[in-house]
């Protein structure tokens, strides 16, 4: 089967009209860098894994993500598939390669049947994803991501409040960027803790454009025939409708401020056999008057939760999160609007 190598380098060769040269990596250096794929940090169930690496003389870590030959052995769908969303995410993730808040893109190997990605190595402490380090109380784990935390024997860090607040900000303000300073608006479609990286300084890190999607010139919305993306996260219009908008980002980006502030995920497990929805959840509590219960027990126990400026802040976000996962949305801001919302919070200076 042809690996769309030539299809690869077309693509990010005329998007947008524009050269877009990223580094090729030969097959041979990659295996070199990462000791034969010996040091996996992560196994996703798509059919690929991130393994740590070193170029050069191990001064530059990289983070290599390789779609694994035993997944799509003989599975020409799955195959196809895999590569239709490599080639996705290596033309839009490139467009964003300057971008402080995404994780960048350094190049890619395309001597393989799915060209192999390689990233910036950007871990905070323990597990670099922004999805350990905001969930309190450990729940029943999918395999793969036991499989993660089992790799690494750092403890992840519990967010501040300060902490949560920037890294919304920064993550609101990436998104603004994808809806507007393009020609076609990128709607990113799969927006969750689990696709955000944190590096050395916490900086928030954007991933995952797989399921990225272009919105044609002069058109407000594009349509998708194949319903994908992460349980509680898709927006209403887009279930019904497989209409994708930049509302619909809007929508997940609100799921996500919900998770920051609560410390819960987006489908609560109450026992074994009932979950909740974490929209469903924080609207019984907002419509019994006890919003200060959902608040992560680490924003709780910070010095300043007594405090007037920050349950002003604390309201504030709460608020947010929920207009920007209304169900009609018309009724929701703009990312622009969301950016501009969260830089004003922090001016209810706390004292």
């Amino acid at each position: 089967m042809d690996n769309g190598s030539r299809l690869l380098e077309e693509l990010i060769t005329t998007c947008n009209g524009k050269s877009n040269p990223i580094r090729t990596f030969s097959a041979k250096e990659l295996e070199k860098a990462t000791n034969k794929y010996e040091n996996r940090v992560s196994q996703e169930d798509r059919g690929y894994a991130f393994y740590k690496g070193a170029l050069g003389d191990g001064s530059t870590t990289i983070l290599v993500k390789k779609y694994l030959h035993n997944k799509l052995e003989g599975d020409h769908k799955m195959t196809r598939k895999a590569l239709e969303d490599c080639v996705n995410e290596v033309v839009i993730a490139s467009q964003m390669s300057h971008h402080r808040n995404v994780l960048q893109l350094l190049g890619c190997c395309l001597e393989t049947r799915v060209p192999i990605q390689v990233y910036e190595f950007a871990p905070k402490v323990g597990p670099g994803r922004l999805y350990y380090h905001i969930f309190e109380e450990e729940e029943e784990e999918e395999e793969e991501e036991e499989e993660e935390k089992e790799r690494t024997s750092s403890v992840p860090l519990l967010l501040s409040w300060e902490s949560r607040l920037r890294i919304a900000m920064e993550l609101a303000d990436v998104l603004t960027y994808m809806h507007t300073a393009f020609s076609r608006p990128i709607i990113h479609r799969h927006i969750k803790a689990w696709n955000v990286f944190l590096d050395q300084h916490g900086v928030a890190k954007l991933t995952d454009f797989t399921l990225s999607k272009w919105i044609p010139l002069g058109e407000t919305y594009v349509e998708d025939t194949e319903l994908r993306g992460t349980y509680g996260f898709n927006a209403p219009e887009y279930l019904y409708t497989g209409r994708l908008t930049q509302k619909t980002d809007v929508f997940s980006f609100g799921m996500l401020l919900l998770e920051l502030i609560t410390g819960q995920r987006s489908v609560i497990i109450i026992a074994q056999d009932h979950r909740v929805w974490l929209l469903d959840y924080v609207k019984s509590f907002l419509e019994s008057g006890r919003a200060c219960e959902i608040v992560a027990p680490t924003i709780k126990e910070e010095g300043g939760f007594g405090r007037q400026q920050q349950q002003q802040q604390l309201q504030a976000f709460l608020e947010l999160a929920m207009r920007c996962t209304r169900d009609s949305e018309e009724e929701r801001p703009t990312m622009m609007e969301v950016a501009k919302e969260l830089r004003r919070i922090p001016k209810f200076a706390l004292s």
